[in-house]
């Protein structure tokens, strides 16, 4: 079955031009207009990319169009903005790309770029129906959020940075970004400090006590696929300089081996803190950080995409129901989007859904069971609403000290419920003996679990 067709859309007032262009787009041609304002005050909603040129016969300078791409953007949010010109000037190139054009082609080689653009266009038009799966929401930063991880997937040889708060979705951005071969994602934390050489690097069989056999790490697994490093911002200062000795020379070596391997995998990495703040403050090398960000990409919290809550929660609720039919109520999607911050972003999202759709027992899912699942209307108030790593709520009875007490407590249990003690300890950022101590103090084990 044939690919449906692009929608190009053309402003060209040189006849000559537009019918060459006719010939080049075929059937992906959608409408021509003459000058730009004929398509601005036309009802045209609709296109996958517009081929605006520059000067028209009432903007000989092209000024005015260029000043007016913010404007078509907006009309058409997903179009690619391609500005067509006889002029050759970088300033003027610059200019169209600072206002939101995606390309700048020169006529003279019209007959060269059309055809690579719509090989391109078709082609992300695929990727794009499969990232609108997997990353729900329409917002104006999500769109932008997507358009960021299309360009970038077809630059599969460039190295990126994800950052976002927790539960943001940055492991979903890593996979949208990934293209082909395996997918190895590690969470850095969880990893030994004694054990990361093999873990990323692999061990021959007697490098190390207890290894019988050979085995690959990390870096070899992962081949020509990605390798995603979650939580970078906890690895140690000494294995950050192992790291950036890999990442330099591209080139590895197994524990107890001279043979030197390639490291032939796009790495992904993910904080949710702001690293270059962790490089001023000496906590993160500065050169290790320039090199996993060349492109750093910044996934937006849930509450400045509010707009996004509705389709997400019904998605979630979808999901969950397990075909009880179950829905929410106008008023009740207006609750979540407007009487909540979300601190746990979309993971904590998707929990209250779960929640709401597990314990309410009516079809209709309402402002007062939501407010009262969010916490909102109890009078000692909540820290945040049940996330997937669990909630501190405050108790009001209790003194300031006796609550300090209690998060610390909080603290430790979580940071400990999916690392070792030293993968907890390294995140804690505490010394070994101030670690221990405070797991004395509070009476808890390795696990994070009260001693007996």
């Amino acid at each position: 079955m044939a690919a449906e067709p692009l929608k190009f859309v053309v402003v060209e007032d040189d006849s000559l031009v537009r019918d060459t262009l006719k010939l080049l787009l075929g059937s992906h041609l959608h409408r021509s207009f003459p000058e730009l304002p004929d398509l601005l005050e036309s009802n045209l909603r609709d296109a996958d990319a517009i081929l605006l040129d520059l000067c028209g016969p009432r903007d000989p300078s092209g000024d005015s169009n260029v000043a007016r791409i913010p404007e078509l953007k907006a009309r058409f949010p997903r179009a690619e903005i391609i500005v067509q010109s006889g002029l050759s000037e970088v300033a003027v190139m610059r200019r169209c790309v600072q206002n939101g054009a995606a390309r700048y082609v020169l006529k003279d080689h019209l007959a060269d770029e059309v055809p690579l653009l719509v090989e391109k266009l078709q082609e992300l038009r695929a990727l794009h129906e499969n990232l609108d799966r997997e990353i729900l929401g329409d917002s104006n930063v999500v769109r932008s959020l997507k358009r960021q991880l299309l360009d970038l997937r077809l630059e599969s040889s460039m190295d990126v940075l994800v950052e976002g708060e927790t539960g943001s979705g940055k492991e979903l951005c890593a996979r949208a970004l990934h293209a082909s071969g395996p997918f190895v994602a590690v969470n850095v934390s969880a990893v030994p400090t004694e054990l990361f050489e093999a873990e990323f690097f692999g061990a021959e069989r007697g490098a190390y006590t207890g290894s019988t056999q050979s085995r690959a790490g990390y870096f070899e697994s992962v081949g020509a696929g990605t390798l995603f490093l979650d939580e970078i911002q906890s690895l140690p200062l000494a294995q950050q300089a192992k790291l950036l000795r890999v990442l330099e020379t591209r080139v590895f070596m197994r524990v107890g081996s001279s043979q030197e391997r390639p490291l032939r995998a796009r790495i992904v990495s993910a904080s949710n803190v702001n690293l270059r703040e962790l490089v001023q403050r000496g906590h993160f090398r500065e050169d290790l950080y320039y090199r996993i960000s060349p492109i750093t990409i910044q996934v937006p919290p849930l509450r400045v995409r509010t707009e996004d809550i509705a389709l997400l929660a019904n998605a979630f609720l979808r999901e969950m129901d397990s075909g009880r039919g179950k829905k929410f109520s106008a008023e009740g999607l207006r609750t979540l989007s407007e009487d909540y911050d979300w601190p746990g972003n979309v993971r904590e999202l998707r929990a209250v859904v779960k929640s709401l759709a597990v314990t309410i027992p009516f079809p209709v899912l309402d402002r007062p069971e939501i407010r009262q699942a969010l916490g909102l209307d109890s009078p000692r108030g909540r820290a945040s609403a049940p996330t997937a790593e669990g909630g501190f709520a405050p108790d009001w009875s209790l003194g300031f000290d006796e609550n300090i007490a209690a998060f610390e407590k909080h603290l430790l249990g979580a940071a400990l419920e999916d690392r070792d003690s030293n993968g907890a300890r390294e995140i804690l950022k505490l010394s070994r003996s101030r670690f221990y101590e405070k797991l004395k103090t509070y009476g808890l084990n390795r696990a994070g679990t009260t001693s007996s």
